[in-house]
């Protein structure tokens, strides 16, 4: 291991090379000699690595920093700074580590959620497992995009308050219905909320889903649901008059 750190600190010295072909092979090169068996490198090694990777990567184009993202991104020893680096960068770049990386921390990847782009918060959103303050963060910041994958996410911890924003969201948002509607853990009442709004497939689920519910819940949440929908059937068949006249008196 010796000759290989002292190769690195051969190389090293080459990262100043002002050549962009000579500092891409540099980088790919030093990757190279990381990735061979970057379980064994110590601590400190793994911080050299890191450093001579981050200075020759803020010096090239955004294609080979997505390269080394890519590649870095399964890493579990990668630099740790090189791989926050790295998520801080362009979407391009960031998308595999922000994905993938179990470098970064929860702390780390929140204050990126803040402070991003939505395709940041919609990579994120992707990750094996999301925590409750993270996706708390990305509820409240998120687009509807980045909602629709959360809520696909079965790793992604669900706060009560985050699924009563999606289930609120997922009133004009029809791509949340069925997520949403599967997710074991969403609470009955909420359940209940989404029962107007969502396929007559989905409805059965939901009503399937319901088994602590006693029969005169049922029979009250279909009688609901016949009432919303005749409702619903003679809304349609008014005219754009009757409609307007309906909504003044609605307010």
């Amino acid at each position: 291991m010796s000759s290989k750190f002292e190769r690195l600190e051969s190389l090293a010295r080459l990262a100043g090379e002002p050549s962009s072909e000579t500092r891409r092979k540099l980088l790919r090169e030093i990757t190279d000699m990381f990735l061979q068996a970057p379980e064994e490198l110590s601590e400190s090694e793994v911080e050299s690595f890191g450093d001579v990777m981050g200075q020759i990567a803020r010096e090239v184009e955004m294609e080979v920093r997505r390269h080394l993202a890519e590649r870095l991104a399964d890493i579990g020893s990668a630099p740790p700074e090189l791989i926050a680096m790295l998520a801080n960068d362009q979407v391009e770049v960031a998308r595999p580590v922000l994905m993938k990386s179990g470098v970064l921390k929860n702390a780390q990847l929140i204050d990126i959620a803040k402070r991003h782009s939505q395709e940041h918060l919609l990579a994120i959103s992707l990750r094996q497992k999301v925590s409750r303050e993270l996706a708390d963060c990305l509820v409240e910041r998120g687009n509807d995009k980045v909602l629709v994958s959360l809520a696909k996410n079965e790793g992604a911890e669900l706060s009560r308050p985050a699924m009563e924003t999606m289930v609120a969201r997922s009133e004009h948002l029809d791509e949340l219905h069925e997520p949403l509607v599967m997710r074991s853990e969403l609470p009955q009442d909420l359940l209940h909320q989404m029962f107007w709004c969502v396929s007559s497939a989905l409805r059965q689920h939901i009503l399937s889903a319901t088994e602590d519910m006693d029969e005169d819940q049922v029979d009250q949440l279909l009688e609901e649901t016949r009432t919303w929908f005749d409702a619903a059937q003679r809304e349609e068949a008014m005219t754009p008059h009757e409609k307007y006249a309906l909504r003044k008196e609605k307010f």
